[in-house]
Protein backbone atom coordinates (compact mmCIF):
# COMPACT_ATOMS: atom_id res chain seq x y z
CA UNK A 1 0.00 0.00 0.00
CA UNK A 2 2.82 2.42 0.13
CA UNK A 3 2.47 4.78 -0.05
CA UNK A 4 -0.85 5.29 1.89
CA UNK A 5 0.78 2.99 4.90
CA UNK A 6 2.13 6.36 5.89
CA UNK A 7 -1.51 8.11 5.92
CA UNK A 8 -1.82 10.40 9.18
CA UNK A 9 -5.39 10.42 10.44
CA UNK A 10 -8.62 8.94 10.55
CA UNK A 11 -8.93 6.58 7.15
CA UNK A 12 -9.62 3.09 5.58
CA UNK A 13 -6.17 2.36 5.19
CA UNK A 14 -6.82 -0.29 7.78
CA UNK A 15 -8.20 -3.28 7.21
CA UNK A 16 -11.29 -2.73 8.18
CA UNK A 17 -14.38 -5.06 7.23
CA UNK A 18 -14.25 -8.96 6.63
CA UNK A 19 -15.96 -11.37 4.83
CA UNK A 20 -16.09 -14.96 4.22
CA UNK A 21 -15.19 -17.40 1.60
CA UNK A 22 -14.23 -21.59 1.53
CA UNK A 23 -14.77 -20.92 5.30
CA UNK A 24 -11.48 -18.37 5.71
CA UNK A 25 -11.98 -14.61 6.49
CA UNK A 26 -11.16 -12.07 4.02
CA UNK A 27 -9.99 -8.45 5.70
CA UNK A 28 -10.52 -5.86 3.29
CA UNK A 29 -9.88 -1.63 2.84
CA UNK A 30 -9.81 0.67 -0.01
CA UNK A 31 -7.46 -1.03 -2.19
CA UNK A 32 -7.15 -4.86 -4.07
CA UNK A 33 -5.63 -6.11 -1.33
CA UNK A 34 -6.72 -8.45 1.82
CA UNK A 35 -5.76 -10.21 4.90
CA UNK A 36 -6.68 -14.08 5.15
CA UNK A 37 -7.28 -14.13 9.10
CA UNK A 38 -7.53 -17.90 10.36
CA UNK A 39 -10.99 -17.39 12.29
CA UNK A 40 -10.12 -19.74 15.26
CA UNK A 41 -6.80 -18.28 16.32
CA UNK A 42 -7.42 -14.27 14.15
CA UNK A 43 -3.88 -14.82 13.02
CA UNK A 44 -2.65 -13.42 9.69
CA UNK A 45 -2.00 -16.56 7.69
CA UNK A 46 -1.54 -14.74 4.28
CA UNK A 47 -1.24 -11.04 2.72
CA UNK A 48 -2.88 -10.81 -0.82
CA UNK A 49 -2.67 -8.37 -3.24
CA UNK A 50 -3.89 -8.32 -6.89
CA UNK A 51 -3.48 -5.85 -9.99
CA UNK A 52 -0.44 -3.96 -9.41
CA UNK A 53 -0.49 -0.54 -11.26
CA UNK A 54 1.98 -0.09 -13.98
CA UNK A 55 1.94 3.63 -13.96
CA UNK A 56 2.63 3.40 -10.33
CA UNK A 57 3.45 0.31 -8.64
CA UNK A 58 0.36 1.32 -6.16
CA UNK A 59 -2.07 -1.13 -5.44
CA UNK A 60 -5.51 0.00 -7.73
CA UNK A 61 -8.06 1.40 -5.13
CA UNK A 62 -11.02 -0.67 -4.70
CA UNK A 63 -13.83 -0.71 -1.89
CA UNK A 64 -13.63 -1.86 1.77
CA UNK A 65 -17.15 -2.53 1.02
CA UNK A 66 -17.89 -5.98 -1.23
CA UNK A 67 -21.37 -6.92 -1.41
CA UNK A 68 -22.70 -9.95 -1.26
CA UNK A 69 -24.95 -10.78 -4.24
CA UNK A 70 -28.65 -11.99 -2.75
CA UNK A 71 -28.67 -14.26 -6.12
CA UNK A 72 -25.28 -15.29 -7.13
CA UNK A 73 -23.96 -15.96 -3.61
CA UNK A 74 -20.94 -14.44 -4.84
CA UNK A 75 -19.04 -10.98 -3.38
CA UNK A 76 -18.85 -8.56 -5.77
CA UNK A 77 -15.88 -5.51 -5.58
CA UNK A 78 -14.82 -3.40 -7.65
CA UNK A 79 -11.18 -2.47 -8.77
CA UNK A 80 -9.46 0.65 -11.48
CA UNK A 81 -6.81 0.15 -13.78
CA UNK A 82 -4.83 2.48 -15.42
CA UNK A 83 -5.50 2.87 -19.19
CA UNK A 84 -2.55 6.05 -19.98
CA UNK A 85 0.43 6.79 -17.80
CA UNK A 86 -1.04 9.67 -16.35
CA UNK A 87 -4.50 9.94 -14.74
CA UNK A 88 -7.29 8.14 -16.69
CA UNK A 89 -8.91 4.76 -15.02
CA UNK A 90 -11.17 2.40 -15.73
CA UNK A 91 -13.61 0.54 -12.92
CA UNK A 92 -14.18 -3.33 -13.68
CA UNK A 93 -16.62 -4.93 -11.44
CA UNK A 94 -15.67 -8.39 -10.14
CA UNK A 95 -17.15 -11.43 -8.15
CA UNK A 96 -15.36 -13.45 -5.37
CA UNK A 97 -16.92 -16.59 -5.59
CA UNK A 98 -14.90 -18.85 -3.01
CA UNK A 99 -11.39 -18.28 -1.81
CA UNK A 100 -9.65 -15.42 -2.79
CA UNK A 101 -6.51 -16.33 -3.48
CA UNK A 102 -7.58 -18.72 -6.38
CA UNK A 103 -7.74 -16.91 -9.12
CA UNK A 104 -10.21 -18.67 -10.78
CA UNK A 105 -12.81 -17.47 -7.89
CA UNK A 106 -12.14 -14.03 -9.14
CA UNK A 107 -14.38 -13.49 -12.16
CA UNK A 108 -15.04 -9.60 -14.04
CA UNK A 109 -18.47 -8.85 -14.51
CA UNK A 110 -19.88 -6.44 -17.12
CA UNK A 111 -18.05 -3.86 -18.97
CA UNK A 112 -15.57 -1.10 -17.18
CA UNK A 113 -17.23 2.43 -16.30
CA UNK A 114 -14.25 4.62 -17.55
CA UNK A 115 -12.80 7.69 -15.45
CA UNK A 116 -10.78 10.64 -16.74
CA UNK A 117 -9.11 10.97 -12.82
CA UNK A 118 -8.36 8.16 -10.30
CA UNK A 119 -11.62 8.05 -8.17
CA UNK A 120 -12.21 7.57 -4.39
CA UNK A 121 -15.12 5.66 -3.57
CA UNK A 122 -15.58 3.91 -0.37
CA UNK A 123 -18.67 2.23 -0.75
CA UNK A 124 -20.95 1.57 -3.92
CA UNK A 125 -24.23 0.20 -4.34
CA UNK A 126 -25.28 -2.83 -5.65
CA UNK A 127 -28.93 -3.96 -6.83
CA UNK A 128 -29.96 -7.27 -8.58
CA UNK A 129 -28.74 -6.67 -11.84
CA UNK A 130 -26.49 -3.68 -11.78
CA UNK A 131 -23.67 -1.76 -10.09
CA UNK A 132 -24.02 1.52 -9.11
CA UNK A 133 -21.00 3.81 -8.70
CA UNK A 134 -21.09 7.18 -6.78
CA UNK A 135 -18.04 9.68 -8.51
CA UNK A 136 -17.85 12.83 -6.37
CA UNK A 137 -16.13 15.35 -7.86
CA UNK A 138 -12.75 14.52 -6.21
CA UNK A 139 -9.96 12.85 -7.54
CA UNK A 140 -6.65 11.19 -5.89
CA UNK A 141 -3.81 13.58 -6.18
CA UNK A 142 -1.00 11.73 -8.30
CA UNK A 143 2.49 12.49 -9.93
CA UNK A 144 3.69 9.89 -12.37
CA UNK A 145 1.29 7.76 -11.11
CA UNK A 146 1.67 7.37 -7.12
CA UNK A 147 -0.11 9.34 -4.64
CA UNK A 148 2.01 12.99 -3.64
CA UNK A 149 1.88 12.65 -0.18
CA UNK A 150 0.85 10.72 2.72
CA UNK A 151 -1.29 13.17 4.82
CA UNK A 152 -5.28 11.97 4.34
CA UNK A 153 -6.45 15.88 3.80
CA UNK A 154 -4.50 16.95 1.55
CA UNK A 155 -4.73 13.59 -0.85
CA UNK A 156 -7.69 14.33 -2.97
CA UNK A 157 -7.64 16.91 -5.48
CA UNK A 158 -11.15 18.83 -5.49
CA UNK A 159 -12.43 19.15 -9.19
CA UNK A 160 -14.22 21.89 -11.14
CA UNK A 161 -17.80 20.55 -12.18
CA UNK A 162 -18.17 22.06 -15.28
CA UNK A 163 -21.46 21.34 -16.25
CA UNK A 164 -24.99 19.96 -15.54
CA UNK A 165 -23.67 16.82 -17.18
CA UNK A 166 -20.00 15.97 -15.82
CA UNK A 167 -19.13 12.66 -15.42
CA UNK A 168 -17.09 13.68 -12.24
CA UNK A 169 -20.42 14.39 -10.32
CA UNK A 170 -22.61 11.35 -11.08
CA UNK A 171 -23.66 7.93 -10.75
CA UNK A 172 -21.99 5.32 -13.07
CA UNK A 173 -23.80 2.40 -13.55
CA UNK A 174 -22.62 -0.98 -15.07
CA UNK A 175 -25.12 -3.46 -15.97
CA UNK A 176 -24.18 -6.85 -15.06
CA UNK A 177 -25.20 -8.67 -17.88
CA UNK A 178 -22.60 -6.94 -20.04
CA UNK A 179 -24.09 -4.32 -21.67
CA UNK A 180 -23.07 -0.66 -22.39
CA UNK A 181 -22.45 1.42 -18.94
CA UNK A 182 -24.07 4.39 -18.48
CA UNK A 183 -24.14 7.75 -16.69
CA UNK A 184 -26.78 9.62 -14.45
CA UNK A 185 -25.80 13.26 -13.99
CA UNK A 186 -26.08 15.63 -10.98
CA UNK A 187 -26.57 19.24 -11.32
CA UNK A 188 -23.61 21.65 -11.22
CA UNK A 189 -25.56 23.03 -8.29
CA UNK A 190 -25.68 19.94 -6.36
CA UNK A 191 -22.48 18.40 -5.96
CA UNK A 192 -21.91 14.88 -4.83
CA UNK A 193 -20.41 14.13 -1.16
CA UNK A 194 -21.14 10.73 0.36
CA UNK A 195 -19.22 7.82 3.01
CA UNK A 196 -21.70 5.14 2.82
CA UNK A 197 -24.30 2.77 1.06
CA UNK A 198 -27.31 1.75 2.80
CA UNK A 199 -28.99 -0.16 0.38
CA UNK A 200 -29.65 -0.67 -3.72
CA UNK A 201 -33.14 -1.51 -5.32
CA UNK A 202 -34.19 -1.25 -8.99
CA UNK A 203 -37.37 -1.55 -10.09
CA UNK A 204 -38.68 -1.27 -14.09
CA UNK A 205 -37.91 2.45 -14.20
CA UNK A 206 -34.81 2.99 -12.72
CA UNK A 207 -32.54 2.50 -9.70
CA UNK A 208 -32.87 3.77 -5.80
CA UNK A 209 -29.81 4.50 -3.83
CA UNK A 210 -29.52 5.13 -0.17
CA UNK A 211 -26.54 7.26 0.84
CA UNK A 212 -24.90 8.94 3.65
CA UNK A 213 -24.31 12.31 2.60
CA UNK A 214 -22.32 15.22 3.37
CA UNK A 215 -22.02 19.12 1.96
CA UNK A 216 -18.43 18.68 1.02
CA UNK A 217 -15.72 16.06 1.36
CA UNK A 218 -15.87 14.19 4.49
CA UNK A 219 -12.36 12.68 4.29
CA UNK A 220 -11.20 16.52 4.05
CA UNK A 221 -12.97 17.53 6.98
CA UNK A 222 -10.58 18.37 10.55
CA UNK A 223 -12.21 15.89 12.57
CA UNK A 224 -10.69 13.51 10.35
CA UNK A 225 -7.68 14.47 12.48
CA UNK A 226 -6.60 13.59 16.48
CA UNK A 227 -6.06 17.57 16.72
CA UNK A 228 -9.29 17.89 15.62
CA UNK A 229 -11.19 15.07 17.85
CA UNK A 230 -9.84 16.85 20.27
CA UNK A 231 -10.93 20.24 19.96
CA UNK A 232 -14.41 20.54 21.22
CA UNK A 233 -15.18 23.48 18.84
CA UNK A 234 -13.88 21.96 15.68
CA UNK A 235 -15.90 18.89 16.78
CA UNK A 236 -18.73 20.85 17.55
CA UNK A 237 -18.47 23.02 13.99
CA UNK A 238 -18.03 19.48 11.88
CA UNK A 239 -20.86 18.66 9.49
CA UNK A 240 -23.37 16.97 9.78
CA UNK A 241 -24.52 13.99 7.35
CA UNK A 242 -28.24 13.00 7.04
CA UNK A 243 -28.82 10.14 4.31
CA UNK A 244 -30.05 10.79 1.07
CA UNK A 245 -32.32 8.81 -1.48
CA UNK A 246 -31.19 9.49 -5.08
CA UNK A 247 -33.72 7.95 -7.90
CA UNK A 248 -31.68 7.03 -11.17
CA UNK A 249 -33.89 6.72 -14.26
CA UNK A 250 -33.21 4.09 -17.18
CA UNK A 251 -34.52 7.08 -19.20
CA UNK A 252 -31.37 9.37 -19.80
CA UNK A 253 -34.53 11.90 -20.93
CA UNK A 254 -35.32 12.39 -16.96
CA UNK A 255 -33.41 14.31 -14.51
CA UNK A 256 -32.18 12.49 -11.05
CA UNK A 257 -34.21 13.46 -7.97
CA UNK A 258 -33.57 13.00 -4.88
CA UNK A 259 -34.78 13.30 -0.65
CA UNK A 260 -33.66 13.61 2.99
CA UNK A 261 -34.87 10.82 4.49
CA UNK A 262 -33.59 11.10 8.00
CA UNK A 263 -32.94 13.89 10.97
CA UNK A 264 -31.23 16.77 9.39
CA UNK A 265 -29.89 18.01 12.65
CA UNK A 266 -28.02 15.26 13.16
CA UNK A 267 -24.84 13.31 11.84
CA UNK A 268 -26.22 9.57 11.14
CA UNK A 269 -23.92 6.85 9.49
CA UNK A 270 -22.33 3.54 9.63
CA UNK A 271 -25.79 2.37 8.54
CA UNK A 272 -27.05 -1.23 8.42
CA UNK A 273 -29.87 -3.26 7.62
CA UNK A 274 -31.45 -6.55 7.69
CA UNK A 275 -28.78 -8.19 5.66
CA UNK A 276 -31.91 -10.38 3.55
CA UNK A 277 -32.79 -7.41 2.37
CA UNK A 278 -29.88 -6.37 0.75
CA UNK A 279 -30.62 -5.08 -2.87
CA UNK A 280 -34.22 -5.49 -2.01
CA UNK A 281 -36.72 -3.19 -1.46
CA UNK A 282 -36.40 -2.73 2.56
CA UNK A 283 -38.16 -0.12 5.23
CA UNK A 284 -35.71 -0.40 8.08
CA UNK A 285 -32.25 0.33 8.67
CA UNK A 286 -30.11 0.85 12.13
CA UNK A 287 -27.16 2.94 12.34
CA UNK A 288 -24.65 5.20 14.64
CA UNK A 289 -25.83 8.86 14.95
CA UNK A 290 -23.93 12.51 16.72
CA UNK A 291 -26.06 15.31 17.79
CA UNK A 292 -28.31 12.95 18.76
CA UNK A 293 -30.56 15.64 20.90
CA UNK A 294 -28.00 18.21 21.06
CA UNK A 295 -25.40 20.18 19.45
CA UNK A 296 -22.61 18.31 20.58
CA UNK A 297 -20.97 16.18 18.50
CA UNK A 298 -20.28 13.59 21.20
CA UNK A 299 -23.70 13.11 21.76
CA UNK A 300 -24.14 9.89 20.57
CA UNK A 301 -26.33 7.22 20.45
CA UNK A 302 -27.78 4.30 18.19
CA UNK A 303 -30.57 5.26 15.91
CA UNK A 304 -33.87 3.18 13.78
CA UNK A 305 -35.17 4.45 11.19
CA UNK A 306 -38.72 2.64 9.18
CA UNK A 307 -38.17 4.85 5.35
CA UNK A 308 -41.69 3.08 4.80
CA UNK A 309 -43.45 5.22 7.42
CA UNK A 310 -42.30 8.65 5.60
CA UNK A 311 -41.47 9.99 9.07
CA UNK A 312 -37.71 11.19 9.89
CA UNK A 313 -37.85 10.39 13.32
CA UNK A 314 -36.31 7.83 14.44
CA UNK A 315 -36.59 5.30 17.74
CA UNK A 316 -33.11 6.18 19.83
CA UNK A 317 -30.65 4.55 22.11
CA UNK A 318 -28.54 6.89 23.78
CA UNK A 319 -27.00 7.26 27.10
CA UNK A 320 -25.18 10.61 28.35
CA UNK A 321 -21.47 10.53 27.95
CA UNK A 322 -21.73 6.75 26.36
CA UNK A 323 -19.90 6.39 23.19
CA UNK A 324 -21.72 3.21 21.29
CA UNK A 325 -19.58 1.84 18.10
CA UNK A 326 -21.32 0.96 14.87
CA UNK A 327 -24.56 -1.49 15.40
CA UNK A 328 -24.86 -4.78 13.65
CA UNK A 329 -28.09 -6.14 13.02
CA UNK A 330 -29.11 -10.14 13.64
CA UNK A 331 -32.07 -10.83 11.75
CA UNK A 332 -34.59 -13.74 13.25
CA UNK A 333 -34.01 -17.05 12.01
CA UNK A 334 -37.85 -17.46 12.17
CA UNK A 335 -40.11 -18.44 9.16
CA UNK A 336 -41.45 -15.53 8.00
CA UNK A 337 -40.22 -12.98 10.55
CA UNK A 338 -40.90 -9.11 9.61
CA UNK A 339 -37.94 -7.42 8.47
CA UNK A 340 -36.91 -5.34 11.97
CA UNK A 341 -37.58 -9.21 13.61
CA UNK A 342 -34.13 -9.37 15.57
CA UNK A 343 -31.90 -7.99 17.63
CA UNK A 344 -29.26 -5.27 17.64
CA UNK A 345 -25.28 -5.55 18.60
CA UNK A 346 -23.18 -3.11 19.03
CA UNK A 347 -20.43 -2.36 21.68
CA UNK A 348 -20.24 1.24 24.05
CA UNK A 349 -18.05 2.77 26.06
CA UNK A 350 -19.02 4.42 29.28
CA UNK A 351 -17.18 7.57 29.07
CA UNK A 352 -17.21 8.25 32.71
CA UNK A 353 -15.58 4.89 34.03
CA UNK A 354 -13.61 3.56 30.81
CA UNK A 355 -15.52 0.41 30.96
CA UNK A 356 -16.44 -1.02 27.59
CA UNK A 357 -20.03 -3.64 26.81
CA UNK A 358 -21.64 -5.31 24.83
CA UNK A 359 -25.11 -4.05 24.38
CA UNK A 360 -28.56 -5.78 22.69
CA UNK A 361 -31.28 -4.62 21.87
CA UNK A 362 -34.85 -5.58 20.61
CA UNK A 363 -34.21 -4.56 16.81
CA UNK A 364 -37.99 -3.80 16.43
CA UNK A 365 -38.57 -1.91 19.66
CA UNK A 366 -34.79 -0.65 20.07
CA UNK A 367 -35.34 -1.62 24.06
CA UNK A 368 -32.47 -3.14 25.97
CA UNK A 369 -32.49 -7.80 25.86
CA UNK A 370 -28.74 -7.52 27.64
CA UNK A 371 -25.86 -5.68 28.73
CA UNK A 372 -22.32 -7.84 29.18
CA UNK A 373 -19.43 -6.26 30.75
CA UNK A 374 -17.48 -4.26 31.74
CA UNK A 375 -14.68 -4.91 29.50
CA UNK A 376 -11.55 -2.88 29.09
CA UNK A 377 -11.65 0.56 27.32
CA UNK A 378 -11.74 -0.16 23.48
CA UNK A 379 -11.96 2.53 21.03
CA UNK A 380 -14.79 3.03 18.10
CA UNK A 381 -14.99 0.28 15.89
CA UNK A 382 -16.78 -0.22 12.67
CA UNK A 383 -17.82 -2.52 9.95
CA UNK A 384 -17.61 -5.71 12.13
CA UNK A 385 -19.37 -8.73 10.77
CA UNK A 386 -21.54 -11.45 12.22
CA UNK A 387 -21.01 -15.16 11.55
CA UNK A 388 -23.60 -17.79 12.32
CA UNK A 389 -22.47 -20.67 14.46
CA UNK A 390 -20.92 -23.13 12.02
CA UNK A 391 -19.51 -20.82 9.06
CA UNK A 392 -16.13 -22.20 9.86
CA UNK A 393 -15.17 -26.22 9.35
Amino acid sequence: LKPMCNLQGANDNAYVNSFERGGQVYTTTDAETFLKINPETLQVEQSLSFGMLADSGAMPLSTAHPLLHPISGDYIAFREKATDLMKKREVIMYSISGPVENKANRNDLGKPAPMDTAPYMHSYGLSLNYAVLPRMPIAMKMAGGSMTTPLIGEMFLELNVTSDADPNNAFHIIPLNGSEPFVRYLPASKKLYYVHTVNTVENETGITIDLTVTPTNAFMSPVVTVAGQKNKKARDSSMVSPIERFHLPFDASVPVTSEIITDTKMKTDFPVINPGFSSKPYCYFWANSWFTSSPSLADMGIVKYDVCAGTKVPKVWSRKNWYPTEPKMIPSDAPGAPEDSGVVVFGAMNGETGEQWLITLDATTMAVISEAGPFPTIGFTAHGQFYKEGSFP
